[in-house]
């Protein structure tokens, strides 16, 4: 569940004390009793713990099972540390109404819904367009979480006092926020149901997502689309409330190749594939979104 990982000894040690000998063997012992076989024969059960580090808002573990010249791996998904996100907030049960559902039961008709979707996110009044939108996905939230968070993403914290006081810290410092929250975009009249990113070196550059749920069913599965850009510097605007904006690479196609590359690496991707989007943007005569990156 962790690469990153501490033994029990290690953990443990952590949390010695300078002059109390004797209750640090205890606390090795006690560290080292409670831990959690890695490796579980047939037949067995087991309990315990894994001393981890502490990833806020999602965790994945991996159970995998061994045979003879095969194996099968079991993932499961948790909810951890106290993150505020909009996606707790979301009630997707009643998103959207019965009559609303657009099922396909044909790639075609998969193609044909999702070429009828608007090429760009908007503002909140829906007066003007903003990044486009460029990523489809298919699945459950929990499926779509699980990989993300196997290839490093982190889910968005909202804007409040404290992950505001956060963000602007980690810009002074230089230092990298891997929940920092980001500006609302729009699709269908509401912000995003589901912010990702991944932290870079600084909170300067990242790569972030957000994703709503379609009224579009394939398989049985909800339909998703998103808007993925990479953020590759921080330039002042008068068209935020705190004067500051990330810049984005403008060829948001080649960050889309870069997430559909990640996640086939996950081994979670059944299919790949292309549909008609907006109409093509040449380099020289770019569109703009919302704070006038090309």
């Amino acid at each position: 569940m962790d690469h990153n990982a501490f033994s029990p000894l290690e953990a443990a040690y952590r949390c010695h004390s300078w002059f109390s000998s004797a209750t640090n063997q205890a606390m090795d012992a006690h560290f080292v009793k409670r831990t959690i076989k890695k490796i579980i024969p047939p037949g067995a059960a087991t309990s315990g713990f894994v001393y981890t580090n502490l990833d806020l808002g999602a965790k994945e573990v991996v159970v995998t099972l061994l045979g003879r010249g095969t194996f099968k791996d079991f993932f499961f998904f948790l909810s951890s540390g106290n993150l505020h996100t909009h996606y707790a907030e979301v009630d997707f049960a009643s998103l959207h109404r019965p009559d609303d559902l657009v099922v396909c039961a044909s790639e075609p008709e998969l193609r044909a819904a999702l070429e009828q979707l608007p090429c760009c996110t908007t503002n909140e009044d829906e007066s003007a367009l903003g990044d486009p939108l460029n990523l489809v996905l298919i699945g459950e939230a929990e499926e779509l979480l699980a990989a993300f968070v196997d290839r490093h993403w982190d889910m968005t914290e909202k804007l409040h006092a404290g992950s505001v006081w956060r963000e602007v810290t980690a810009f002074l410092t230089g230092a990298r926020y891997r929940y920092a929250p980001f500006s609302p975009l729009y699709f269908s009249g509401r912000r995003q149901d589901l912010a990702l990113q991944k932290a870079r070196e600084t909170i300067r550059a990242r790569n972030h997502l957000r994703l709503w749920r379609t009224p579009i069913r394939f398989t049985g599965k909800p339909v998703w689309v998103g808007q993925v850009s990479r953020d590759i510097g921080v330039r002042v605007t008068t068209k935020t409330w705190n004067l500051l904006t990330h810049r984005i690479d403008p060829n948001v196609d080649d960050t889309r190749d870069y997430v559909v590359q990640s996640l086939i690496l996950s081994q979670r991707v059944a299919t790949v594939g292309y549909i008609r989007g907006g109409e093509a943007t040449q380099e020289d005569a770019p569109r703009r979104n919302l704070t006038g990156d090309p």
